[in-house]
């Protein structure tokens, strides 16, 4: 069975780094997935054996460190026997620890030496000291410390976290409320979180659905898309369906949950990262 842990950010971090998720154990047959989600970026990092990914059309080895960006679709996910995998979850808008726009990751499934060698090297080591019980989560946290380099717009990401908090909030009145014009609103944040709100808004309400999913078995799917903010059952089958190709009940089996222990106090406040999902 697999189990996860979060852990939050310092707070001279919390701008930056959403908070670092940990799942390990026994992934052996455990069904999963890397999901579409909200945040800048999901930064992976293996300490156990790696993953296979479905991508391009073929299952693939994952890097030990990788990096996973604005997906639109749901891929599958096999998790080693022995898993021991951090995610560096940051937030809607912000990818400022690889120095890009958030934008500019969209659909980014990429060896993270690819797209920011410096820090990679610097993870590379800190997997080396943690493998060897000299190092943990404070000293990762040091490391993430020392590569923020501000790289998105601030306005645009507090719009995304509004969006991400309230699921009723219109694009209309919020641009009303920031002054602009919804279409300047709509370029902007486009420009800057790599999605139209609607899009952006729609993922969100697909995080939360499936975060109220993952803390235990759901009696009433009913019940969770009102939670989440869909308009009834058949709204949240149909976004299911699209991102995922299954239906909530599929990928919420028995098995899932058998298979995967998710901890609801820590698992709450952050996507699924398993996409390391927002």
């Amino acid at each position: 069975m697999l189990h996860d842990r979060s852990f939050p950010p310092p707070a001279h971090l919390a701008a930056h780094v959403a908070g670092v998720w940990r799942l390990s154990g026994d992934g052996e047959g455990a069904p999963d997935w890397l999901l579409p989600d909200v945040g800048g970026a999901d930064i992976a990092i293996h300490l156990g054996g790696p993953g296979h990914l479905f991508f391009g059309g073929e299952w693939s080895e994952q890097p030990a460190r990788f990096v996973v960006g604005g997906l639109s679709r749901a891929l599958g996910l096999r998790h080693a026997r022995s898993t021991d995998t951090l995610v560096i979850h940051l937030p809607p808008g912000c990818a400022c620890l690889l120095g890009v726009p958030a934008a500019a990751l969209r659909g980014t499934v990429a060896a993270l030496g690819d797209i920011a060698p410096r820090l990679d090297r610097d993870l590379a080591r800190w997997s080396d000291a943690a493998l060897s019980k000299r190092s943990g989560v404070a000293e990762l946290y040091a490391v993430l410390g020392a590569h923020v380099r501000p790289h998105c717009d601030p306005l645009m990401k507090r719009v995304a976290a509004s969006f991400v908090r309230e699921a009723e909030l219109s694009v209309e009145r919020l641009a009303g409320a920031l002054e602009m014009s919804r279409r300047h609103l709509n370029r902007r944040f486009q420009e800057s979180v790599g999605w139209t709100p609607r899009d952006f808004k729609r993922l969100a309400r697909f995080a939360r659905a499936w975060r109220i999913a993952g803390t235990g078995p759901v009696t009433s799917w009913a019940a969770v898309a009102a939670d989440a903010g869909y308009f009834d059952q058949a709204h949240l089958v149909r976004d299911f369906k699209d991102l995922t190709g299954e239906t909530p009940t599929q990928l919420f089996s028995t098995a899932w949950y058998d298979a995967i222990a998710l901890d609801p106090a820590t698992y709450a406040p952050m996507s699924h990262p398993s996409k390391t999902g927002t």
